[in-house]
C-alpha cells in the first residue's frame, strides 16, 4: 500500500468512528426510547391497578351492581394491560406478571362465588381488598423490574460502546503512528542522502526501503540520478582531463606555431627582399645608362675647365659650366635618393593619409630608367601616360604602396617585351574610395593563368620570377581595406584596378613650421673625416658670415668642443675613430645649449626610420647643397630660440 493510500484509509477511521458514534447514540436513543415506553405502560399499570385497588375497596364497600360493574371493567382494562406487556426477555418479569394475571383470576372466582348475595360477605371483600393490594404491590414490582432491567442494559450498551469505541481509537492511532514514524523515519533516511551528495559525495547510497510507495519510488528515482550524477560526474572529469590535455597540446602547438609564424615572417621577408632584388636587377641595367647620362656633363664641363685654363676668364662661360655641373650633381642626387628610398627598409607605425597621385609619380619616376633606357636600348619604345584626378588621401603607408606600385609597373614593363602603352589613371570611385587602373598593352594571360596570378610563388617566369609580385601587391592592399582586381585577354594585354578607401580620421596639417632665417652670425664646428666635405661645408658657411672650426675626426672635434664654445655643432656620423652618435651626446652633456646637426650618407635611411640619435637636433644627408645647409642652420636655430 503505498503512502497516499495510507494517509487516505487513516482519514477514513475518523469517519467511521463518528459513523460508529451515530449508531451508539442512534441505538443508546432507541434504548431510551423503549425505557421510556416501559416507564409510560408501568405508570399507566399503575394507575390501573390503583382504580382496581380502589374499585375493590368500593365494591367490598357496597356491593352494589354497579360497584361491581366498574370493577369488572377496570380489572378487564388491567388485565388487558399486564397480557399486552412483552416481557418475555426478563424471567422475573414474567413471574410477576403471571403472579398479577392468577391474582386477578382468584378475584374473580371470589367475586364469582358470592355473586347469589345482595351483598358481599366482609370475608370475601376483605379478601378482595387484601388480593387487590398485592396486585398493585406486584405492578410495582413490575414496573421496578423494568425499570432496573433497561438500566442494566442501557448500561452493558454503554459499556460495550466505549470499549468500542476506545479500541477503534487506539487501532487508529497505532496505525497513524506506525504510518507517521516509517514516513519520517524514511524521509530522514532521503534527507541525510541528500545532505551527503550535496556536499560532493555522489557514492553514497540511499536504502530504496523495498516498497513500491512514494517515498520508495521517490529514493529509487534518487539513487538513480545519483547514478547518472555519478556517471556525468565521471564523463565530465574525464572530459576536463582531455581539455587538459588539448590546452597541453595547444600551449606546446602555440609554440610550435610561433616558432613557425617567426621564421614565416623571416621567410616573408626574405621573399620581400628577394622580390626587390628581382626589381632592382631589372631597374639597374637602366641606372648605369642614366648615371652614364648624368656624369657626362660632370666630367665634360670639368675637364673643359682643367684642359682650357683660358677659359676661366670668361666667366659666363664658366658660370654655364658650373651650372651644368650643379644640376647634372642634383639630378644624380634625386636619382640616388628615389632609388634609396624604394630599397631602404622602412617601420610600419600604422596607418595614415597618402596623397596617391604623389606616390604614383615617385614610383614611375624609380622604375623609369627601366622602362624608357633599357626598353629604348632593346628597340621596345615604352610610353607612360598618366591621368591623374585629384583625389583625397587614401588609408595606407605611402612606402608599402610606392613598392606595390613598382612592382605593378615593372610586371607591366616585362609584359611588352616589343613595347607598348602603360596607362596610369586615378580617379574618385564609389563609396567613398580612390581607384587606381593600371592598364598595358602587352602580352596579357590566358584564363588559366589569370585564375592564378594571385596564388603565391605561380610565376610564368621560370628562375627568373619570384612569383610574389602580384602576391605582395595584393596583401598590401587588402591590409589597408582596399581590394586588387586583375583583367586581362591574351594578346590584348592586362588591366589591373586597385580600390583604397579614402582617408577619414580627419584633415592632416601640412602646413611647414615657420622658419626664421638667420640674422645672426653663428659659430660653427665642422667635425667629417672627409676633406671634401670639410672644405665644402665651411666654405658655405664661411661665404654666409658664420666663423667656422673644422676638425678632421671625432676626438679633435670634441676636444675643440670642450676648449671653446659654439653655436652649432656640424658632425659626421661615420667616424673612425669616434662615431658622430657618441660625439653628439658628450657635446649635449658638456654643453645642453648648442646645437647639434648629424650629417650623413644614411641620411635619407635614418630619417624614414625615425631613428635620431641623443644629443641630435636635426640630420642632414649627404650629397647637400648651399641651400640645404643654410635651411637646417635656420631651423636649428629658430628652436634654440624658441
Amino acid at each position: 500500500m503505498n503512502i497516499r493510500t495510507s494517509l487516505q484509509v487513516s482519514a477514513v477511521f475518523p469517519i467511521v468512528l463518528a459513523i460508529m458514534v451515530s449508531i451508539s447514540l442512534f441505538i443508546r436513543a432507541r434504548h431510551v426510547g423503549r425505557a421510556d415506553d416501559d416507564l409510560r405502560r408501568t405508570m399507566e399499570l399503575s394507575a390501573l391497578a390503583s382504580d382496581l385497588h380502589a374499585s375493590t375497596v368500593a365494591l367490598a364497600a357496597r356491593g352494589d351492581s354497579e360497584s361491581r360493574q366498574l370493577w369488572e371493567t377496570r380489572c378487564s382494562s388491567l388485565r388487558g394491560a399486564i397480557e399486552g406487556m412483552n416481557v418475555e426477555s426478563s424471567l422475573a418479569a414474567r413471574i410477576v406478571k403471571d403472579r398479577i394475571l392468577g391474582l386477578m383470576d382468584r378475584m374473580k372466582e371470589s367475586l364469582a362465588e358470592g355473586e347469589g348475595a345482595s351483598r358481599l360477605s366482609a370475608a370475601v371483600g376483605n379478601e378482595l381488598v387484601s388480593e387487590s393490594g398485592t396486585i398493585l404491590r406486584n405492578v410495582f414490582e413490575l414496573g421496578r423490574i423494568l425499570g432496573d432491567e433497561s438500566s442494566q442494559l442501557q448500561e452493558r450498551a454503554d459499556l460495550v460502546f466505549a470499549i468500542f469505541i476506545g479500541v477503534m481509537g487506539l487501532v487508529m492511532a497505532g496505525a497513524t503512528l506506525s504510518l507517521s514514524n516509517d514516513l519520517v523515519r524514511r524521509i530522514v533516511l532521503v534527507n541525510r542522502w541528500a545532505q551527503s551528495v550535496a556536499d560532493g559525495h555522489l557514492e553514497t547510497k540511499i536504502e530504496t526501503f523495498g516498497r513500491n510507495d512514494e517515498v520508495g519510488q521517490l529514493a529509487r528515482s534518487f539513487a538513480d540520478m545519483t547514478r547518472k550524477l555519478g556517471a556525468a560526474y565521471a564523463a565530465m572529469e574525464k572530459e576536463i582531463q582531455e581539455h587538459k590535455r588539448v590546452a597541453d597540446a595547444l600551449r606546446e602547438s602555440n609554440v610550435l606555431l610561433s616558432g613557425a609564424l617567426e621564421k614565416l615572417k623571416r621567410a616573408q621577408a626574405q621573399i620581400i627582399q628577394q622580390e626587390r632584388l628581382h626589381v632592382l636587377e631589372q631597374i639597374v641595367r637602366g641606372i648605369a645608362h642614366e648615371f652614364n647620362n648624368t656624369l657626362t656633363p660632370i666630367l665634360g664641363m670639368s675637364d673643359l675647365l682643367l684642359a682650357y685654363p683660358d677659359n676661366m676668364a670668361k666667366t659666363d662661360m664658366v658660370r654655364e659650366n658650373l651650372k651644368a655641373i650643379n644640376e647634372a650633381a642634383r639630378k644624380a642626387r634625386e636619382d640616388v635618393r628615389k632609388l634609396s628610398a624604394f630599397f631602404r627598409p622602412h617601420p610600419r607605425d600604422g596607418v595614415h593619409a597618402v596623397e596617391i597621385n604623389e606616390v604614383v609619380a615617385r614610383a614611375i619616376d624609380i622604375t623609369r630608367p627601366r622602362w624608357r633606357n633599357v626598353a629604348e636600348a632593346d628597340r621596345a619604345a615604352i610610353t607612360i601616360s598618366t591621368s591623374l584626378a585629384p583625389v583625397p588621401p587614401v588609408r595606407g603607408e605611402a612606402e608599402d604602396l610606392q613598392e606595390c606600385f613598382v612592382g605593378l609597373i615593372m610586371n607591366a614593363v616585362e609584359a611588352m617585351p616589343n613595347g607598348g602603352k602603360l596607362s596610369i589613371a586615378t580617379r574618385l570611385g564609389d563609396n567613398n574610395t580612390v581607384t587606381i587602373e593600371i592598364q598595358d598593352t602587352g602580352e596579357g594571360m590566358s584564363e588559366e593563368v589569370l585564375a592564378r596570378c594571385l596564388e603565391p610563388f605561380f610565376s610564368t617566369k621560370g628562375l627568373e620570377g619570384t612569383g610574389m609580385g602580384l602576391t605582395i601587391a595584393n596583401t598590401v592592399v587588402r591590409g589597408y581595406g582596399g581590394v586588387l582586381d586583375v583583367k586581362s585577354l591574351k594578346g590584348k594585354g592586362t588591366t589591373v584596378t586597385i580600390t583604397l578607401p579614402v582617408w577619414n580620421s580627419g584633415v592632416e596639417d601640412r602646413s611647414a613650421e615657420p622658419i626664421t632665417p638667420v640674422t645672426k652670425k653663428l659659430s660653427v664646428l665642422v667635425a667629417d673625416d672627409e676633406s671634401w666635405t670639410l672644405d665644402v661645408v665651411s666654405r658655405i658657411l664661411t661665404a654666409e658670415g658664420h666663423r667656422v672650426d673644422t676638425a678632421d675626426n671625432g676626438t679633435d672635434g670634441l676636444r675643440k668642443a670642450r676648449a671653446g664654445t659654439y653655436d652649432v655643432v656640424i658632425t659626421d656620423r661615420a667616424m673612425p675613430d669616434m662615431v658622430g652618435d657618441d660625439l653628439a651626446a658628450t657635446i649635449k652633456t658638456l654643453r645642453p645649449g648648442t646645437a647639434v646637426i648629424l650629417l650623413t650618407g644614411f641620411g635619407d635611411i635614418m630619417l624614414a626610420q625615425k631613428r635620431l640619435p641623443a644629443g641630435v637636433d636635426m640630420i642632414l644627408s649627404k650629397p647637400l647643397t648651399a641651400e640645404d645647409l643654410v635651411l637646417a642652420l635656420s631651423k636649428v636655430a629658430s628652436k634654440a630660440s624658441a
